[in-house]
């Protein structure tokens, strides 16, 4: 059977402002059991490990979540395959803590990939461009060419 102490007059609250060794002091109340046996040493160890892993449980739950929210940029262009990947999740470790920081990293995280070859497709749609303005410029040379060339043959001789 597990019988506590006896409570002293004096309440919980005010034995933090007294002088260890005070009389008052002496007198508080502890939370110590007079049943030493080892079911109640079971019982007093379960209840701190039952009330510890609960809190501590719930604590992990909640780093585990905040440390998931905010690297949720890294996570999502980790899952679209972001070619740039690392760059991203350095920049949202570094400037993430700030709401700027973070928005931004997110905003990237979702926008699409630059394409692989930029240079290429930019020296392809040059070349493009000039090709075209040099086909115009072909296509109104033949143009006059032809002009001239029915005027010469409509002219009276």
């Amino acid at each position: 059977m597990i019988v506590p102490m006896p409570r002293s007059p004096v309440p919980p609250h005010a034995t933090l402002a007294i002088r260890p060794g005070h009389a008052a002091a002496i007198a508080a109340p502890r939370r110590v059991w007079r049943d030493n046996s080892v079911i109640g040493v079971y019982r007093t160890v379960n209840q701190w490990w039952t009330q510890m892993a609960s809190h501590s449980f719930f604590e992990i739950v909640v780093l585990l979540a905040a440390i998931a929210l905010y690297f949720l940029p890294a996570l999502i262009a980790d899952k679209r395959r972001r070619v740039d990947l690392l760059t991203l999740a350095l920049f949202n470790a570094v400037l993430g803590w700030t709401a700027i920081g973070w928005m931004i990293a997110l905003l990237w995280a979702v926008q699409p990939n630059p394409p692989e070859n930029l240079g290429e497709q930019t020296r392809e749609r040059e070349r493009r461009l000039e090709m075209g303005v040099f086909s115009r410029l072909l296509a109104d040379r033949i143009a006059a060419r032809a002009a001239r060339s029915a005027k010469r043959e409509h002219r009276p001789r």
